[in-house]
C-alpha cells in the first residue's frame, strides 16, 4: 500500500513547451491571384495555424519561405485568411 507521498503527480506547469509563447496573428484578404503573403516574422510551419474564410487549411496547401507563407493555390478573391504562429 502506498500513501499519496510517495506518488509522484506530473503537472503541466514542469514541461517545457516546444512553441514560443503567445501566438501571433496576421490577417489578410485574397484577390485571387497573390500566393504570397508577408508574416512579418519568420516562423516554422508546424507552429502555424491557417484559415481562410474560418476554414482550417492543412499544412500540405501552403509553406513558409522566410518570413512569407506562399500558398500553393491563391486563397480566392475577397477571402478572409489567417494565419496564427509562434
Amino acid at each position: 500500500l502506498q500513501t499519496s507521498a510517495a506518488v509522484l503527480i506530473a503537472t503541466y506547469d514542469n514541461i517545457t513547451s516546444s512553441g514560443g509563447g503567445v501566438p501571433a496573428i496576421a490577417n489578410f484578404t485574397g484577390d485571387g491571384t497573390t500566393v504570397s503573403f508577408n508574416l512579418g516574422n519568420a516562423t516554422n510551419e508546424n507552429t502555424t495555424n491557417v484559415y481562410i474564410n474560418g476554414v482550417y487549411q492543412q499544412k500540405n496547401t501552403y509553406s513558409l519561405s522566410g518570413s512569407n507563407i506562399v500558398f500553393s493555390t491563391a486563397p480566392p478573391n475577397t477571402s478572409s485568411i489567417e494565419v496564427s504562429f509562434t
